[in-house]
């Protein structure tokens, strides 16, 4: 039992130093991953009859919800 806890805690131990290794370099080397950004809106992307179709959904949402 104890040699489980161990495994876990060890397991668990190692897991968080990884996640802020990870943090820590994409921190630093931030400006290698840079995205690029979409031309307009998501919604100048959509037909115009869908923007209304999600109007649509969203008002009826709203009003089901209270």
């Amino acid at each position: 039992m104890v040699a489980g806890m161990g495994t876990v805690l060890l397991f668990l131990s190692l897991m968080v130093i990884v996640m802020y290794g990870t943090a820590w370099f994409f921190k630093r080397f931030a400006h290698l991953f840079v995205e690029e950004e979409p031309e307009g809106s998501h919604l100048a992307m959509l037909a115009p009859d869908d923007t209304v179709d999600i109007a649509v959904a969203v008002a009826a949402i709203r009003r089901y919800i209270g």
